[in-house]
């Protein structure tokens, strides 16, 4: 049984799935530590959550600066709280062709998929209470290499790879677990630049409280990898068999087949 009114800690949490995190955990009666940019959204979400009981600060900050992470840590020691759970879900993607991507856009995404997500979880992590519990947000798209989504997917390796390094390094005293939502229905595709075709929503893409109830319950229940819908399950197990360069090819075609 986990230990109620302990603290959270939540970053991209103004909306998407970071959003149905923050509530899963509040309906669970752990304290909640928003952050994320948009400081009219985490003030609804403060608001919204004060209803079941327990205590929510937010911190508007934009997680992409490089001493982010540092800020973070600054606001717990100052509250003088020792955080339970950490959730790395803030990220972003870009979609397109790589070489007409901008320069920046790729700075930011790999500051905030990659720097900022592995620093949190150094410093943050330090401080966890024992038997606590860490989620990074990665992607089912990790899995493969694949065209259009090539920086992206590539970011999302490194939260597979290193989250579940990190899951036998930091056991029995926190586990690490790693979040594969796929397909959800969130702001994601409009800020990465995809427009995804209706029919392609309709089969594979899933609600985003589905996917944070899912992810906050296999945390809890300590599993390393937690892969949200069926369709999903199939998806990986699917690239998992076959080969690279076809998968590449496949998700590549549909991606783009989708966007017309």
């Amino acid at each position: 049984m986990e230990n109620k009114h302990q603290w959270a800690i939540v970053t991209g949490s103004s909306g998407g799935i970071g959003y149905e995190i923050a509530l899963e955990l509040a309906k669970k009666g752990f304290n909640l530590i928003l952050v994320a940019r948009r400081e009219s959204k985490l003030k609804q979400l403060q608001s919204t959550l004060h209803q079941y009981g327990i205590l929510c600060h937010y911190l508007a900050l934009d997680l992409a600066s490089p001493n982010a992470y540092i800020t973070v840590k600054e606001f717990l020691l100052s509250q003088e709280i020792s955080p339970y759970i950490l959730v790395n879900n803030a990220g972003c993607g870009l979609f397109g062709e790589f070489m007409q991507q901008k320069t920046s856009d790729i700075e930011h995404m790999l500051m905030l998929n990659i720097h900022t997500l592995t620093l949190l979880t150094r410093e943050i992590g330090a401080l966890i209470l024992d038997g606590g519990h860490i989620l990074n947000v990665a992607s089912t798209i990790c899995y493969v290499p694949v065209t259009d989504y090539s920086a992206y997917a590539a970011t999302k390796s490194y939260v597979h790879a290193f989250s579940y390094a990190l899951q036998a390094e930091l056991a029995p005293r926190v586990s690490v677990s790693t979040l594969y939502p796929g397909m959800t229905d969130t702001a994601f595709f409009e800020r990465s630049h995809h427009k995804v075709a209706p029919w392609l929503k309709a089969i594979m893409m899933y609600q985003p409280n589905y996917v944070a109830a899912k992810g906050v319950r296999g945390m809890l229940k300590r599993k390393p990898r937690i892969i949200a819908g069926m369709l999903n399950h199939f998806l990986v197990l699917f690239m998992k068999l076959t080969p690279d360069r076809f998968n590449r090819w496949l998700l590549g075609s549909l991606f783009k087949l989708a966007s017309h």
